[in-house]
Order: C-alpha cells, then structure tokens, then sequence
C-alpha cells in the first residue's frame, strides 16, 4: 500500500526510503491487543520500531519511567563523534563557564558534618595529588572554614592501581 507520508528516524535529518505499509494485530504478553496497527515499512537495516501513539495505546510508553525491554543501542565510534562535534570532544573534563548553580536544600533538615575517614598510609601519595589536579582544574575548592554539610571520603584503587575517590553521601540523603 502507498502513501505520502514523510518518516524520519529518531533525531535524524534524512528522509527514510518507505517501501509501503500494511496493517496487523498487535499482541502483547500482557494480554493488550491493538487491532488493525498500521505499520511502514522502511528501507534500513534496523530493529523494528512503533510509533508514540501506538505505543502509548498499548500501554508500553510512559514519559519519565526507565526504559525497559531495549534489544540494542548502536553508539557511535569515539572518532566519528569527535570529527562531527570538535568543539564537544576535547582532551580533559568539560565545565560549565558562567554559571552558578543553586541545590535546593530543605532547611527543616539539620546540616550533617560528618568526621573524615581515614584514608590508608600507601594511598595518602594519591590522594594529595588527585586533590591537587582537582583544585586546579577548577573542579573542587579547597575550604579553609567549618562547613555545616560534610560527608566523608573512601579511597581505594581501581584494578589498574589508579585512584578512586568517592563521596559518601548515604548519611546527608537518609529521608
């Protein structure tokens, strides 16, 4: 069956080659059912899609839920990212340039300033010397006053003896 319908893919510019269409039941495990779904049928090597409409009607498409049922993702090498954004792909860590940021902070909740761990003898070399990078990439700032919110540090090494940080934040979010 023809049509004159334009169909593009998922953020992509290109019009998709339509070889017709046809119409079908469409059954889900669930027991939804959708009678006479019509489909396109399209010139791409793809995993086969549904419109919003359709799949919304079967109950299978909420707005703000995790996605669920994903057969594959095809991402896209490192190089050609980097040759169609440049500017998004240098060497080392983005920041955002002017602008400031405000965490909504309830006030009802008392501030938690929690002692610091202690971080093991052979890792103190690391540690001061992550910091450093840190503050002079701009990604931390030292504080030289007491805080009202502070959480404590782990250290350990990844299994290619490299450096992990990470904040413990489980005592500053318990509701």
């Amino acid at each position: 069956m023809q049509h004159t319908k334009k169909l593009y893919s998922y953020g992509g510019q290109a019009q998709l080659k339509t070889l017709g269409t046809f119409h079908t039941t469409v059954e889900l495990e669930n027991g939804r059912k959708l009678d006479s779904t019509k489909f396109y049928v399209v010139d791409v090597k793809a995993t086969p899609i549904i419109g919003k409409s359709t799949a919304r009607t079967l109950g299978i498409l909420w707005t703000g839920l995790p996605l669920r049922n994903v057969c594959s993702i095809e991402v896209p090498s490192i190089e050609s990212l980097s040759k169609k954004f440049p500017n998004a792909m240098r060497e080392g860590i983005g920041k955002l340039h002017d602008y400031s940021l405000k965490i909504a902070i309830d006030e009802k909740i008392p501030p938690l300033a929690q002692t610091g761990r202690r971080i093991p003898f052979q890792l103190q070399p690391l540690v001061k010397e992550k910091l450093r990078e840190l503050i002079e990439s701009d990604i931390i700032e030292k504080v030289n006053e007491p805080a009202r919110w502070v959480s404590p540090v782990i250290c350990t090494t990844k299994k290619n003896e490299e450096l992990r940080m990470c904040v413990d934040m489980r005592a500053a979010t318990k509701p």
